[in-house]
């Protein structure tokens, strides 16, 4: 499928806020933007910003909605876009569409409530016997992970779960223009619902048409890049 021409000169860099510079708050890492530029980078890649319980790298969401606060602001993230931007860099956000934290509240409601939960088929519980599901295990409360108990995987059978990232996806879009996102564990949620990746793609495309999906997922698999990534 047709990409934007930029995608073939990109030359990302990828940061974790915590370990890229002592600090690690969005201010700190817009210190630093200039001297990446000088690396030859014209594309940066930050690691996930979304609401966690844990000070970690951020893989376990419990809001796609909100920042999370140890970095700093909204304000702070959009001076941090913007600085970047003007520098001629694009900016891409790590997006993780496969799973949630046990945390997040959807999941805790599960927990509390069982099947009578209305968040209860928003996450798997059964093996499906997709790829990978070799790798499948099943946690206390029920929830089907790969290789964290606390890291639960979603359900692409349901539709709402499809709007729902979908509409997350855009938001962040629509907040700060970024450029791009790299799909976290990307290869799960291709495996179990592979009709899901064109959906999103054509609804991200259709804001930004010069989008990057960059998928965590591998590179010999032609039907990765069939999907648009």
């Amino acid at each position: 499928e047709e990409h934007a021409p930029w995608i073939n000169s990109a030359i990302i860099y990828h940061i974790t806020p915590s370990a890229f510079i002592r600090g690690g708050s969005y201010d700190d890492i817009a210190d630093k933007v200039a001297e990446i530029k000088q690396l030859g980078i014209n594309t940066i890649w930050l690691q996930p910003v979304y609401a966690t319980p844990s000070k970690g790298q951020g893989y376990n969401v419990t809001d796609y909605f909100s920042l999370r606060e140890d970095f700093g602001t909204e304000h702070q993230l959009k001076e941090l876009i913007d600085r970047a931007k003007a520098l001629q860099l694009r900016v891409l956000f790590d997006f993780v569409p496969n799973h949630t934290s046990i945390q997040h509240p959807y999941a805790q409601d599960c927990i509390k409530h069982g099947r009578q939960s209305h968040y209860y088929n928003f996450y798997q519980h059964e093996n499906d016997g997709a790829p990978y599901s070799s790798y499948y295990k099943k946690n206390e409360h029920g929830f089907v992970n790969y290789f964290w108990d606390d890291l639960v995987n979603l359900n692409y059978d349901n539709e709402e779960v499809q709007q729902w990232i979908i509409e997350a996806c855009k938001y962040w879009i629509r907040k700060f223009d970024i450029d791009g996102y790299r799909f976290d564990a990307v290869w799960a949620v291709n495996a179990r619902a592979p009709s899901f990746a064109k959906r999103l793609r054509t609804e991200l495309k259709a804001i930004k048409p010069d989008f990057m999906t960059l998928a965590e997922d591998k590179g010999s698999v032609t039907s990765v890049y069939n999907a648009g990534f």
